[in-house]
């Protein structure tokens, strides 16, 4: 359910395994793939498991669309979620992770109240994620309990925390057109803070410019002209290595977390 571009299904497919997907916004000509998002009495018959990758974020009610999906699918079944671990944007105070696109936000606890059966519970992306498989059978309503309970830190979007860790002299460049990247920008137009140019390896947001702000999405290539002071601000820390070889260690880096 939402399989985007199709990757990940035909990874799935080429390693032999039977899998059909739903993505109203699928612009590939795989025909294992519907250009739909999911209704009832679309699966045509119940599958053994059920893949939602950063999926449950988006749905205005999750809880009632797994219940949807475990009806859809006979009652039973086994369900793969994965979606961002607030536990960790807390801890991280990473406030460009809370924006608009993501309309739910979930720690491990609130799968453990979800599911009376995980079979499987972990952290990963360097804990950037939360990747669970349920049993759909043991789908039960959440309570809410002191443990629900949340509060992010009163510093946790002070402008102090937000940049004074960050280098802006010379303009930076940022590296991630994606979410992260445009709420950033935003937040740096908000506070008057310059930077050169959003960056971004995906051609296909290259040339186009990001909502609100208007900032063009640039191509890596333009950093040839950039002199090696240039502090490049990578969106997510994973890819600090990467970024770095891509650039040949030619520039100051910094990560957002």
């Amino acid at each position: 359910m939402g399989c985007g571009k199709g990757f990940f299904l035909e990874l799935l497919l080429s390693k032999g395994i039977e899998i059909k997907g739903f993505d109203a916004t699928y612009e590939g000509k795989n025909h294992l793939i519907t250009k739909s998002n999911f209704q009832p009495g679309i699966i045509k018959k119940p599958a053994k498991g059920l893949i939602l990758r950063h999926v449950l974020e988006h749905i205005q009610d999750p809880f009632e669309f797994l219940e949807t999906l475990r009806d859809a699918n006979g009652g039973k079944g086994l369900i793969y979620i994965e979606v961002p671990c607030f536990d960790w944007i807390i801890k991280n105070h990473a406030w460009y992770d809370i924006f608009h696109e993501h309309v739910n936000y979930f720690r491990m606890i609130d799968f453990q109240q979800m599911f009376s059966k995980l079979l499987y519970a972990n952290y990963s992306f360097d804990n950037q994620y939360i990747s669970v498989v349920g049993d759909l059978s043991s789908l039960r309503k959440p309570k809410l309990s002191q443990n629900s309970n949340i509060k992010l830190p009163e510093e946790f979007s002070s402008e102090e925390l937000m940049f004074n860790r960050y280098k802006f002299t010379p303009s930076p460049v940022i590296w991630g057109g994606g979410s992260k990247g445009i709420i950033f920008a935003h937040l740096l137009k908000q506070f008057k803070i310059d930077f050169n140019a959003i960056i971004d390896i995906n051609p296909d947001k290259q040339g186009k410019f990001t909502p609100v702000t208007g900032f063009e999405v640039q191509p890596p290539e333009i950093l040839k002209n950039y002199p090696p002071e240039t502090n490049i601000i990578i969106m997510n820390p994973n890819y600090l290595e990467e970024v770095k070889e891509m650039t040949d260690f030619k520039f100051n880096y910094q990560s957002v977390a």
